[in-house]
C-alpha cells in the first residue's frame, strides 16, 4: 500500500492474485504474468505491430490499470509525469491515452514487484518541505528501507 495509488483492496488482490513475487527472478516475468508484455504476430518477413499480450491474470492487468489511473490523478509523483510526457503530443487522443495508462500500469507493476521483492517499504515523508527530495535523492516517495 505504500506506492502510489494502491489502496487496501488493490493491495490484497495484488498478493492474492499473484502470489509469492520472489518466485519471478526479473520484472519480466512478473509483466508476463501479469499480460503486460508486448507481443508481435509475425507472418514470413511482415513483422506486424507490438500489442500487449492479455495472456495473463486479467485481475491483476486490471488491479495495475485502475491503480494507474488513481497515481496519474495523485499530485507530483513519477507515474503522473511518466503519463504526461506519454501525452503531450495530443493529450485529447484516446488511444494515446489508453497507451499512456498502460505505460503506467506496467511502471507501477514494476515497482510493486520490486518492492515486495527485495523487501523494502517507501516511508512518506511528512514535512512538506522534505517531500520534494529526500536525504536520498529519490524523490517525493521518501526513502527506501529494507522491511522489518
Amino acid at each position: 500500500m505504500t506506492g502510489p495509488g494502491i489502496g487496501p483492496t488493490n493491495a490484497l488482490t495484488i498478493i492474492a492474485e499473484a502470489g509469492d513475487l520472489r518466485r519471478f527472478a526479473h520484472h519480466c516475468q512478473f509483466l508476463k504474468f501479469c499480460g503486460m508484455n508486448l507481443s508481435t504476430q509475425p507472418s514470413g518477413r511482415f513483422r506486424g505491430q507490438s500489442r500487449l499480450s492479455k495472456y495473463g491474470n486479467a485481475r491483476l492487468r486490471t488491479v495495475f490499470w485502475l491503480a494507474a489511473q488513481t497515481a496519474e490523478r495523485m499530485r507530483e509523483n513519477s507515474l503522473r509525469r511518466k503519463f504526461q510526457d506519454y501525452i503531450h503530443r495530443d493529450p485529447l487522443d484516446p488511444d494515446l491515452r489508453r497507451k499512456a495508462y498502460t505505460a503506467v500500469a506496467a511502471k507501477l507493476a514494476r515497482i510493486v514487484f520490486g518492492l515486495i521483492k527485495n523487501g523494502l517499504t517507501i516511508d512518506h515523508l511528512s514535512n512538506t518541505a522534505s517531500r520534494w527530495m529526500s536525504p536520498l535523492g529519490t524523490g517525493r516517495w521518501g526513502v527506501l528501507r529494507p522491511r522489518r
